[in-house]
C-alpha cells in the first residue's frame, strides 16, 4: 500500500493522504492540458480508490449529527470528482485515437496505459473496425478502401501548453 493514515509511520516509500492528492491532482493537471496521452499513474489511482472506500466506510461510522460528517463528505467528494475526471479524461483521449494509443503503448514498454485502459483500447477498436466493415460493405467497392487510423482524431501537438517550474535545478 502507497498511502498511511496521518502520522502512522515514518517509512519514505509510503505517502500521506495528502501528499496522494497532491501527486494525483498534479497528473489530473497535467493529463488535461497536455494533448497526448500522459504516462498512467496507477499506483496513485489505485491507492486513491482504497482510500476513497475507506473514507465512505469511515463516514458511515459516524453519527449523522456530527459535523465532522459533512465535512468528511465534502472531502470524499473532491477525491472522487479528482479520480473520476483523471480516469474520464483518459478514456476521452483513448477513444480520440485508440490506434495510435495502442502503437505508442507498445513502444515504449506498455507504461502509457493501464491493463484495463489497454483492454478498453483493444476493445474499442474492435468495435469500431467491425463498425467500419459493415458500413464499407454496403458501398461500392470503387469508392476506396477505409482503414480505422484514417477515420481517427489526431491530437494537435503544437498547442501551446503552459508549464510552471516546481524545482529550480543547479
Amino acid at each position: 500500500m502507497l498511502w498511511e493514515e496521518d502520522g502512522a509511520g515514518a517509512d519514505d516509500d509510503v505517502l500521506s493522504p495528502d501528499e496522494l492528492v497532491g501527486l494525483l491532482t498534479e497528473g489530473w493537471m497535467n493529463e488535461r492540458l497536455s494533448p497526448e496521452l500522459m504516462n498512467h499513474l496507477g499506483e496513485y489511482a489505485d491507492c486513491m480508490m482504497e482510500q476513497v472506500s475507506q473514507m465512505e466506510e469511515n463516514l458511515q461510522q459516524l453519527e449523522k449529527s456530527d459535523i465532522r460528517r459533512g465535512i468528511h463528505r465534502f472531502e470524499l467528494q473532491r477525491m472522487q470528482f479528482l479520480l473520476n475526471n483523471y480516469l474520464r479524461t483518459r478514456v476521452d483521449k483513448i477513444e480520440m485515437n485508440a490506434v495510435k494509443v495502442l502503437e505508442e503503448d507498445d513502444a515504449i514498454g506498455g507504461c502509457l496505459l493501464s491493463d484495463g485502459e489497454r483492454k478498453f483500447a483493444n476493445e474499442y477498436v474492435k468495435h469500431c473496425n467491425k463498425l467500419l466493415s459493415s458500413v464499407t460493405n454496403k458501398i461500392p467497392a470503387y469508392a476506396g478502401e477505409f482503414k480505422l487510423q484514417d477515420a481517427m482524431l489526431e491530437p494537435d501537438l503544437d498547442t501551446p501548453v503552459f508549464i510552471k517550474v516546481i524545482n529550480r535545478l543547479q
